[in-house]
């Protein structure tokens, strides 16, 4: 593991107990990757209650436009990461409970049932 400042890279964490025991113990997520068709983990994190911290203009910034939990940034530019950082923090408890509620409309039973009202029309 190696520690830089105020973040730790972990790695690569596996399964449903050890990625929730992670989030248990953060308060913001950060994945700024260059390419990502949508990005389940921010899901995973939000519903964990983590503010995010994503790529703008990737898969999942379409959905989380204009939110105070999900802050898109330039992946290249730490000034945008350290501006997001301090957004959040600015913002945390009403942001944190706002996140918790974004991961429910993606349930299966939810998307389905959007599905039935379109096509029961």
């Amino acid at each position: 593991m190696r520690e830089i400042k105020f973040a730790k890279y972990i790695g690569r964490v596996e399964g449903i107990p050890a990625m929730k025991k992670l989030y248990s113990q953060h308060h913001i997520f950060i994945m700024v990757s260059k390419l990502e068709t949508f990005g389940l983990v921010y899901l995973e994190a939000m519903s964990q209650g983590l503010l995010v911290v994503h790529t703008a203009g990737q898969g999942i910034d379409v959905y989380l436009k204009n939110r105070s939990f999900a802050i898109p940034v330039n992946p290249n530019s730490e000034r945008d990461v350290t501006n997001a950082i301090e957004r959040i923090l600015n913002n945390y408890e009403i942001a944190s409970r706002e996140a918790r509620k974004v991961p429910k409309s993606f349930l299966w039973d939810e998307i389905a049932n959007s599905y039935f009202k379109i096509y029961k029309l």
